[in-house]
């Protein structure tokens, strides 16, 4: 076997780049926790917005529960007491009706104001750009105090920090090249890389 060797050119590029950007507008960013080149883990902490609006309605929200949980048990202990009664014939059919459409009435409001708090907790978590996958940070396009908006690119993530080689070649050369052959990058610093 006489080993040929094909010299080709070609850019390095990210094998995924992923761009992130916020859900919310019109808000300041607070802290900027990443570089360029740096290095960060899925889940990792990369910008904060200012949330102190988000934390008041979250709060809001929360008392808003508590309130509703607070009827629903006003509601179960009235409709017990009201059983009670009618076992006793203390109480009219149709007030009973009352009690149990009232419990009903708690409970809806109760799952209601869950759903709510629900909203209020997501929009909260917007407020935190975390990474979704291990990577590197290639492009920052925001700065602290700046005020962004929805959908607008902040940072460029090279997924997993993996780069790849796009080599360029002619149709001869290509119809050359098999399946698992080696190939030896040399880098414009001088190292040579092989895969």
């Amino acid at each position: 076997n006489i080993e040929r060797a094909i010299i080709a050119s070609g850019p390095v590029s990210a094998w995924e780049e992923m761009q992130l950007g916020v859900e919310l507008s019109g808000v300041r960013v607070t802290s900027l926790n990443v570089d360029v080149g740096q290095a960060v883990k899925r889940g990792q902490l990369l910008l904060e917005l200012d949330h102190r609006t988000l934390d008041s309605d979250l709060r809001q929200a929360d008392a808003s529960l508590s309130e509703a949980k607070a009827g629903l048990q006003l509601a179960n202990i009235n409709f017990n007491r009201g059983q009670q009664l009618a076992k006793s014939q203390l109480i009219s059919a149709s007030a009973l009706d009352e009690l149990r459409a009232g419990v009903v009435q708690a409970q809806a409001r109760l799952a209601t104001t869950q759903a709510i708090r629900d909203g209020v907790q997501l929009k909260r978590d917007f407020a935190s750009l975390r990474a979704p996958d291990d990577g590197i940070i290639s492009k920052r396009l925001v700065q602290p105090g700046q005020v962004v908006m929805a959908g607008t690119e902040l940072l460029r993530l090279i997924r997993r920090g993996r780069l790849e080689w796009r080599a360029e070649l002619n149709e001869s050369d290509l119809a050359r090249v098999q399946s698992g052959a080696k190939i030896r990058l040399q880098t414009s610093a001088g190292e040579s890389i092989e895969g």
